[in-house]
């Protein structure tokens, strides 16, 4: 999973910056709250990751695992942030049984996402 800043004063793109994990990036989304910090998340190999963007700076920061070894692969992810900058980001899998609810995994912008709640 890659990302670009663009810089609306000088008209101009940065760099493109690898966002991270080893291996295939997939299902990458990104949201963005009233104050122009971002959350990320995306799948990489079947485990769900989180990274954050504060709109002071100029890359995304490193990216924190939330999820991992579970069984099935990653089916979908969706992700929703507040104007405060509160999100969630719901994680289904597929082959997991027909009783079992999608994985929550909670993010703040401040201080960093804090991980997978049950």
């Amino acid at each position: 999973v890659q990302t670009r800043r663009y810089d609306g004063t000088a008209g101009t793109w940065g760099a493109i910056t690898n966002l991270g994990g080893a291996g295939y990036g997939d299902q990458p989304r990104v949201a963005f709250d009233a104050a122009g910090n971002a959350l990320a998340v995306f799948d990489v190999n079947d485990s769900v990751y989180g990274a954050r963007y504060l709109a002071t700076g100029t890359t995304f920061g490193t990216p924190k695992l939330l999820r991992s070894g579970v069984q099935g692969w990653v089916d979908g992810i969706t992700l929703a942030v507040n104007a405060c900058g509160q999100g969630i980001a719901v994680a289904s899998y597929a082959d997991e049984g027909p009783s079992d609810p999608p994985d929550r995994i909670l993010f703040r912008s401040e201080p960093s996402p804090v991980g997978v709640l049950s």
